[in-house]
């Protein structure tokens, strides 16, 4: 009988974490989910690699990623300024990353990494 309950419940739990890694640091539960999005290449700057999309309403948006796979950048060149103005299909992880300031608290940093690039 347990066998059933735990069958049955690994396929009603499996589908919320078939995008997303799981990563325990320093006994904090991180969640890494995988998103998508279609955004214009806008070049690099000191602190990432940026981004133009759109919203449903029309506005501009920037996301900048901090970190990219080293296979998308061997496929694709985001140092140079050749391919700003290029819009692409962009999968990408947040991880949130903890640290302590000068006076102990904690601060939380967001870091976008690129995993996957597609040309549009």
């Amino acid at each position: 009988m347990k066998t059933i309950y735990f069958v049955i419940l690994a396929f009603v739990v499996a589908p919320f974490f078939s995008f997303n890694s799981i990563l325990i640091n320093n006994n904090n539960l991180l969640v890494q989910a995988a998103t998508v999005v279609d955004a214009k290449f806008d070049g690099k700057e000191d602190y990432g690699y940026n981004f133009i999309g759109l919203h449903s309403d029309g506005e501009e948006f920037t996301l900048t990623f901090q970190k990219v796979e080293d296979a998308v950048i061997e496929e694709f060149d985001l140092n140079s300024n050749v391919l700003v103005g290029t819009k692409f299909k962009i999968t990408y992880t947040t991880k949130v990353v903890v640290t302590k300031d000068s006076d102990g608290y904690p601060d939380e940093n967001e870091v976008n990494t690129i995993t996957k690039l597609e040309k549009l």
